[in-house]
């Protein structure tokens, strides 16, 4: 009788093992490698912070503060959706198991108000029961907490600051020092309307005007000027 080497066996033994467990484990190892720039189909503008995802899968990842992104897929997936606060969602496909670029470009979603009248009338005294100025402080108030940037997973907005210093309530001995000889005009050209009649010298104001992004979940902030 013939006899089988140990090395035979093992050989016979590894290759059903491949045939009956390899190839679908092989299948399931494959990945689809995606990146590419999420950009305002206006503006042309890179957005931050998109979120892009696999449908049914617990899979995605967010845009960069350059709008770039990178994602590994599984073969068995090939479409992507990507989703921005503000823009209009979209769902772009893909040819599964081949790396490749895949730009996307959003479309801001257009809120429309509904009608509104104004009737004009003889204005009521004021007070505060049943003011409607009131009456919505008080409910921005009560709103406040969902309101807030911290209860959205995406925000972007713009945020404007201003820093004003002044002199007020000078003196004819302070204007009429030597260092002021040549500037009186200065003092002719005084405010008394943001102080509430109260002559105001502005000597320095700083403006600032910047773009401000949010996300929640990794928490990150970014502000660009």
């Amino acid at each position: 009788m013939k006899r089988v080497s140990i090395r035979q066996c093992y050989r016979v033994g590894l290759y059903w093992l491949l045939v009956l467990l390899g190839v679908p484990a092989l299948g399931l190892a494959q990945t689809t490698t995606i990146h590419g720039v999420v950009t305002d189909a206006k503006t042309k503008a890179k957005l931050p912070f998109v979120s892009v995802s696999v449908p049914q899968a617990a899979i995605g990842t967010n845009t960069d503060s350059d709008g770039g992104y990178t994602l590994q897929v599984p073969a068995q997936y090939t479409s992507l959706v990507f989703t921005y606060l503000g823009y209009r969602s979209v769902a772009k496909a893909f040819v599964a198991g081949t790396a490749q670029t895949l730009d996307v470009q959003l479309v801001a979603s257009a809120a429309q108000l509904g009608e509104v009248v104004i009737k004009g009338t003889k204005p009521p005294r004021y007070k505060n029961k049943d003011n409607p100025a009131v009456a919505l402080i008080r409910k921005v108030i009560e709103n406040k907490a969902q309101n807030r940037p911290e209860s959205y997973d995406y925000v972007e907005y713009e945020k404007y600051e201003k820093m004003t210093f002044s002199f007020s309530n000078l003196s004819e001995k302070f204007k009429n020092r030597k260092v002021f000889k040549n500037y009186q005009f200065l003092f002719k050209t005084q405010d008394s309307t943001a102080a509430g009649g109260v002559n105001i010298l502005p000597i320095y104001i700083e403006e600032k005007l910047s773009k401000e992004y949010y996300r929640k979940n990794p928490e990150k902030r970014k502000s660009i000027a």
